[in-house]
């Protein structure tokens, strides 16, 4: 019994011998070294070792400026087998790199996927574009949906300006709005000849400037001078009655003058005086 504790005794101490020695062992600048002082024995340290190096060897190193080109050789294939990365080329071609990226051989190669009308000519403007861009097909479908959405939310805001305008000017023409609207239209038609792709964009609310309703009530106005002096072509003999903007400023007229027909009973004009009044009011009020 006394045997084995003095064996497993003597095991422990030679344990603690060895762990002291290995430190004592070492040059004194290393014994206080704090990367050492987890070792207990050279074979932890070698293992350590045996470790690091394996770990030095799958590791890439950045070539310094002096390497030699087989060290920089061997660097970029490294580089190159890690997946995401790609090497810039030093001559300045893109096209490798592109193509890494996903972008086909050339524009036919692109397959937009984004619904919607769009002429021939627009997509092919896109892929030419995107090609020299060096995009692949994913993006080219993402640019072409945000510029269908831009044109989308520019024709409902043009509609909408558009029915702002019609609204603004059935309010101040009253049941002249047609014949008004009319004379608009025929004197954008007398230009037709002469500068038809303006006019055209007018008449079809392409340009905004024919939704605007200043504009129109100008147009609306030059054509009855226009028409004066016959320089309205081709017109349809457009005729204008009493607009509500003018009929609202004959009624002001007439609630500003004390002493007008209307408000004397006694005036022989007076049954006349109440029937414009009254016919005022219907065309402001349409009836």
């Amino acid at each position: 019994m006394s045997e084995e504790m003095n064996v497993e005794s003597g095991n422990m101490d030679q344990s603690v011998s060895d762990s002291v020695s290995f430190i004592d062992s070492l040059p004194e600048d290393l014994r206080s070294e704090p990367s050492l002082a987890d070792f207990k024995d050279l074979s932890g340290l070698a293992k350590s070792y045996v470790s690091s190096q394996r770990l030095i060897g799958n590791s890439v190193r950045i070539p310094t400026e002096d390497a030699s080109p087989e060290a920089k050789a061997e660097f970029y294939a490294k580089l190159e087998s890690v997946p995401g990365v790609v090497r810039m080329p030093e001559d300045g071609n893109l096209d490798g790199l592109y193509a890494k990226l996903g972008r086909p051989e050339d524009p036919s190669g692109y397959n937009l996927t984004v619904e919607g009308d769009m002429d021939a000519q627009s997509i092919e403007a896109f892929k030419g574009i995107a090609h020299q861009l060096g995009l692949n097909n994913e993006q080219l479908n993402k640019i072409v949906e945000f510029d269908k959405l831009r044109a989308d939310s520019y024709m409902e805001g043009m509609n909408n300006y558009r029915e702002e305008a019609v609204n603004t000017l059935r309010k101040d023409w009253g049941p002249d709005f047609d014949s008004r609207m009319n004379g608009a239209k025929e004197v954008l038609k007398s230009y037709g000849e002469k500068y038809p792709e303006y006019v055209n964009e007018l008449m079809d609310g392409r340009n905004p400037f024919g939704n605007n309703p200043v504009i129109i009530k100008a147009l609306s106005e030059l054509h009855s001078v226009m028409q004066e002096k016959g320089a309205v072509s081709g017109t349809s003999g457009v005729k204008y009655g009493l607009s509500a903007e003018d009929a609202q400023n004959q009624l002001d007229d007439i609630r500003s003058n004390p002493h007008h027909a209307y408000y004397n009973v006694s005036d022989p004009s007076h049954e006349a005086a109440v029937a414009k009044v009254n016919k005022l009011y219907s065309t402001i009020y349409g009836g």
